[in-house]
């Protein structure tokens, strides 16, 4: 099990990272995060001094009662309360109280405010709490001690015993469960001490002894090691170590330990009885949240202590007091020097590894420790994912996709974050992460509105400015998210901001096609002083507008930026001037606003293209002459014949345009993105007038047939009612011919009456081309980086790739209602990786690539039909590893014998070539059969092993060029692709292989490649 991280609210934006702890047993409290005294609640919880409430909450802003301080001192000094019950003097302690009472009074912890009153129900102060923490560690044993004012003597030996850090409620105010547990652990970390005889007058007499004066007291000591587990002082005491009150207590369970956190911060790591209860960092001595200078840090830290680091900077000599300096960042060391982190007058970022370490939305603490000579500099980043589905109650799971940042999780698990049920499907999820971990989740906040401007650095939605993140800059700076988005004004456009209410993704920026215009240059004219041009909006309306301005980028020549008289813009738009640019027509797509007198100023746009092409219907890459753009199903063509105008979106429903004999057709057409390099069009504009039009297309895209949902008569027509998946959503269709359960059609037909007809394509094997319908045994599926590997099918992943679940009844496991007749989900490919983790599917999966015989997916359609519990591992190669052993169950190895040759514990007999090595583990009696399969679905090879002498961590190998298994007493033969026998010659083609290792003591997929 992985250690439990609490997920962190919001509220204040610098406790995202701050305190971060890390639990890794017991239950942790619904209402405790690091705003409140979180180590100390979470060790009292492990020892069982304080616990919460029965819904999971601590309630640490509750105030203690005085009964309640006497059961927290009970528990705490371990009293046998059931032998005390009876035996408190005072009236007004209720029965349940009344035995912790007692036990604390016999012992001389408390006392009432008389002889009869307790005030139990009355708030425990301060004062009263520390008096009672004294005397558990030793003080107070006299009188005499109290002086002419126990408070005033209390709260200064109080301080003294360091029983109030953190804690910041005066002596006598009332105090919180949070500041109890504060209080209790300063204890348990206090010294303890016994009454040295040297400090009061001790007169004796006839059966009396008084003591008079102040008594002293010692620390105690022991040679006993136990008193070494919460602070171990012995280097520096003779050998001695000194108690503290935790350990005398627990002796030597509850266990404290300096080191840092998984972020680098220093870091105290707590256990009891070998169980970890948690790591907690430390308070930083200086916290920022944004850029932080050279000149900033120097001046925090301070002069001296920078002119005293260390000439070798990360080592601290304390002998010499020179500082030691080191910086994470995400909890990884980044190499850096002096002159890159201080400087008195710069305002240049501080810097590691050659690159600027902070920025928007950038937290970094710093730890000074002027002991041992250290500076400490932790770099922690906030990324983003989202949410793929709801989270699901039966696995306790959440899926999601990982936006930004370096983490691999493709689900998040209730046992590591418990408020994951608190998310749903498209919720955008803050992470920071170290240590290959997602370290805590925080719900982000989402801002729509509309667009007033945008820069570089930010963008501005409603009257506020919104700044990039530094980690959204530096993705898009990578290449990531296609640039940083070109947000439009007047368009709407949907952000999420970090902690910090920096962006650090963008929702929804999309082009809104209705402030984009297409203008016909041919239909252009001077009407009086004003240029009038036709202009096609993208629904399809004709008009004629009169054209005021022509704005871009030296629209008129010679660094010219505008165009305003009349005579040029219809120059410009015709090509009928005499020199550039006004002698080239400029029929365009271009954005456009309105005045109050109707007159339009177009705006050139940057990714607005003119070509002369044909039309391929149905098409990813429709245009024959300009295979660089491609359209989806999103994309809206607008097709003017001459006569009629007509509007078609999606570009399977897009229709095949062809030229007549010596004439052209003239495609316009506008990317997603105004003003970034997308390859998908958005809006299309085909003049068709001197073309063939053939339309007669297909009206969706892909739609998988689950079952007959029923029957009914219409007229004299038998019509049949199929529930289906139809372009990823669930629906139902009808048609009078029988269609095909279980089957996936595309390129749908429908009659006149919108009913699906059986001349309908149904996806085959054999339908080449975009199109693939593949069988699957046992298959596994991955994803990593934009490749998704399906069984042994390997794909890239489209920006806009349309990927489907569907679950079959009898899936197994897998479904979320094992009962359903189906369940139909649309996921990331994250999302289907995540959704499918653990299993082995058999079934079918259906995918279009985005143009012929590419790997790029568009869309795929996974149907399972079965499914096996199992695991997978991972895929070494013969320089991943050592030793043999070091494999561990799931894990594959391929490489060729001269390569496994030095690896400790590799087989001393193998044959020459390429060999591959397939993990598993097994008990005694356990009967084991290895399956490998071809990317057809073909046995080629099998072996079995019998039942196991022994029981341990296993692999079977395999020779890939010919060797005979049979030879070293093994039942397996290489199977030929061709022939379909036992060929033990024959060498392993070429391609991805699936594997199954059933019969050990887990089921055992995967695939491996043979090069």
């Amino acid at each position: 099990m992985r250690n439990l991280k609490r997920a962190l609210s919001l509220a204040l934006a610098s406790v995202m990272v701050m305190g971060l702890m890390v639990v890794g047993t017991g239950a942790s409290y619904v209402d405790v995060s690091s705003e409140q005294n979180q180590e100390a609640i979470e060790v009292l919880q492990a020892v069982g001094v304080m616990t919460g409430d029965e819904n999971g909450n601590f309630n640490p802003d509750a105030n203690v009662t005085r009964n309640e301080m006497a059961v927290v001192m009970s528990n705490l000094l371990d009293y046998t309360v059931s032998s005390y019950k009876g035996t408190a003097p005072f009236s007004d302690v209720p029965s349940w109280a009344e035995p912790y009472v007692a036990a604390c009074y016999t012992n001389g912890i408390i006392a009432g405010y008389d002889a009869k009153t307790f005030g139990g129900n009355d708030s425990v102060t301060t004062g009263q709490a520390a008096l009672m923490l004294l005397k558990a560690l030793g003080y107070f044993q006299y009188q005499s001690d109290f002086g002419d004012d126990w408070l005033v003597e209390t709260t200064k030996q109080g301080s003294l015993a360091g029983l109030f850090d953190d804690v910041d409620t005066g002596a006598t105010q009332a105090l919180t469960r949070n500041d109890v547990a504060q209080m209790v652990l300063n204890a348990l970390e206090a010294t303890m001490v016994q009454y040295s005889g040297n400090g009061g007058t001790t007169i004796k007499g006839d059966g009396y002894e008084i003591t008079t004066g102040k008594a002293t007291y010692d620390d105690r000591t022991s040679t006993d090691k136990k008193y070494g587990k919460i602070n171990d002082e012995s280097a520096n005491n003779n050998g001695k170590y000194i108690v503290q009150l935790g350990e005398d207590l627990y002796d030597g369970d509850l266990t404290k330990r300096p080191g840092s956190d998984d972020f680098g911060r220093p870091a105290n790591s707590w256990k009891y009885q070998s169980t970890e209860v948690g790591t907690y960092s430390e308070a930083p001595d200086y916290t920022y949240v944004g850029k932080v200078t050279k000149g900033t840090l120097y001046s925090d830290v301070g002069k001296t202590v920078v002119n005293n680091i260390n000439s070798t900077i990360g080592t601290a000599d304390v002998n010499n007091q020179k500082y030691g300096v080191t910086v994470s960042v995400d909890g990884t060391p980044v190499t850096v020097s002096k002159g890159d982190l201080f400087d008195s007058n710069s305002s240049a970022h501080i810097q590691g590894d050659g690159k600027n370490l902070t920025g928007n939305g950038v937290q970094t603490e710093v730890y000074v420790d002027n002991s041992a000579y250290t500076i400490e500099i932790c770099v922690i980043n906030t990324y983003v994912m989202q949410a793929t589905g709801d989270y699901n109650e039966s696995k306790e799971t959440l899926n999601v996709d990982v936006l930004s940042g370096p983490a691999k999780e493709n689900s998040l698990d209730l046992e590591d974050f418990d408020t994951l049920a608190a998310y749903g499907e498209d919720d955008y999820i803050l992470y920071t992460y170290a240590n290959n971990e997602v370290q805590t989740i925080a719900k982000a906040t989402l801002v729509q509105g509309e667009v007033e401007s945008s820069t570089k650095n930010s963008v501005t939605i409603d009257g506020t400015s919104y700044s990039y993140a530094k980690v959204r800059s530096d993705d898009t700076a990578a290449g990531g998210e296609d640039g940083l988005t070109a947000f439009t004004a007047g368009e709407n456009a949907s952000i999420v901001l970090d902690a910090y209410g920096k962006l650090i993704w963008v929702d929804d920026a999309s082009l809104s096609v209705g402030n984009y215009i297409y203008v016909d240059a041919a239909d252009t004219t001077m009407l009086g002083k004003n240029a009038v041009a036709g202009a096609y909006t993208a629904d399809g309306t004709y008009d004629e507008i009169t054209v005021k301005k022509i704005k871009g980028d030296n629209v008129g020549g010679s660094g010219v930026d505008e165009i305003t008289d009349a005579t040029e813009i219809y120059e410009y738009l015709t090509g009928k001037g005499a020199s550039a640019p006004f002698n080239t027509a400029h029929k365009n797509w271009y954005s456009y606003t309105v005045d109050s007198s109707d007159r339009y100023t177009l705006t050139v746009t940057s990714t607005g293209k003119t070509v002369k092409s044909d039309v391929v219907g149905e098409s990813v890459r429709f245009l024959t002459a300009d295979t660089s753009i491609r359209g989806n199903s999103d994309t809206v063509f607008i097709v003017d014949d001459g006569s009629d105008i007509t509007v078609y979106t999606g570009v399977n429903s897009a229709p095949t345009v062809t030229a007549k004999s010596g004439k052209d057709v003239i495609v316009s057409y506008l990317k997603v993105d105004d003003k970034a390099s997308k390859s998908y069009a958005s809006l299309v504009f085909v003049d068709a007038s001197d073309a063939t039009i053939d339309d007669s297309t297909a009206s969706s895209d892909l739609m998988f047939v689950l079952k007959l949902n029923k029957t009914y008569k219409d007229a004299n027509d038998t019509v049949n009612v199929y529930d289906v998946v139809l372009n990823g959503e669930k629906t139902t269709v009808e048609s009078t011919d029988t269609l095909a359960v279980g089957e996936m059609y595309y390129k749908i037909k429908t009659d006149s009456d919108e009913r699906v007809t059986d001349d309908s394509k149904v996806f085959t094997t054999a339908a080449g081309g975009e199109y693939r319908k593949v069988a699957l045994v046992n298959a596994t599926v991955e994803y990593s980086s934009g490749a998704l590997r399906v069984g042994t099918t390997d794909f890239t992943v489209a920006e806009d790739a349309q990927i489907n679940l569907v679950l079959m009844k009898g899936a197994g496991d897998v479904m979320n209602d094992s009962a359903a007749d189906f369940e139909v989900y649309s996921v990331s490919a994250r999302g289907l990786e995540s959704s499918l983790k653990g299993y082995a599917v058999s079934g079918t999966f259906y995918a279009v690539t985005t143009e012929d015989d590419n790997d790029e997916l568009g869309t795929l359609y996974v149907v399972v039909k079965g499914s096996s519990d199992g695991i997978t591992g991972s895929t070494l190669t013969p320089d991943d590893i050592d030793n043999m052993n070091e494999m561990e169950a799931g894990d594959v190895l391929v490489g060729d014998k001269d390569d496994i040759d030095g690896i400790t514990g590799a087989p001393s007999d193998m044959a020459e070539g390429g060999h591959v090595f397939l993990a598993f583990e097994a008990s005694k009696g356990d009967e084991i059969t290895l399956t490998i399969t071809d990317s057809d679905g073909d046995v080629v090879y099998k072996e079995e092993t019998g039942e196991m002498s022994k029981g341990g961590t296993f692999h079977f190998y395999v020779s890939l060029t010919g060797h005979n298994a049979a030879a070293d007493g093994k039942s397996g033969t290489w199977v030929s692709e061709d022939a379909g026998n036992a060929n033990p010659g024959e060498e392993a083609a070429k391609g991805t292989y699936a594997f199954s290792i059933i019969g050990g003591t887990d089921n055992v997929y995967g695939a491996f490649t043979v090069e």
